[in-house]
């Protein structure tokens, strides 16, 4: 049903909701063993385990009490450009100083969208959020990303 190369992605968006390779391991795991009791998918298998995975990261995260929203900021521009927003580019070696910076949803949305390669309506579509909030987190993540290349220019770094 689901191929290595299939599952390698999805693993990729686990690690990218957990941060942690065992639990998101665990995660994948759960998933596919609940795609395998499915009884009637119907969507592609990926895209339907994601929403698996995604439901069960949920759960998760309400039984242990994790998830925290941010406010939105009082500077956050009302209207977003989403050609903007989406033609930025992120230096792989900064990575994992952004990932640490991030909140939950936040690495979700750039997780489907760098990697996936999803547009905002797209990521709004698959996770059941409004464009508009997908568009607010990729405008966190690239003010997020400028802090770290300013810290970066500062430090003397690139």
């Amino acid at each position: 049903m689901l191929n290595r190369d299939e599952l390698n992605a999805l693993f990729g968006y686990c690690f990218s909701l957990t941060r942690e390779k065992q639990s998101a391991e665990d995660l994948l795991h759960n998933g596919v063993e609940k795609l395998l009791r499915s009884e009637a998918i119907t969507r592609s298998p990926v895209s339907y385990t994601r929403t698996i995975i995604r439901n069960l990261f949920i759960d998760q995260c309400r039984r242990n009490k994790v998830v925290s929203f941010e406010p939105l900021e009082n500077d956050a521009p009302l209207i977003l450009n989403e050609r903007d927003l989406e033609d930025v580019l992120i230096d792989r070696d900064h990575i994992d100083k952004l990932l640490d910076q991030l909140g939950i949803a936040e690495r979700e949305v750039l997780f489907l969208w760098a990697v996936v390669g999803y547009t905002a309506a797209e990521i709004a579509a698959e996770i059941d959020v409004p464009r508009g909030t997908v568009l607010t987190r990729l405008h966190r993540i690239k003010q997020k990303l400028n802090v770290i290349n300013f810290e970066q220019n500062l430090s003397g770094g690139w």
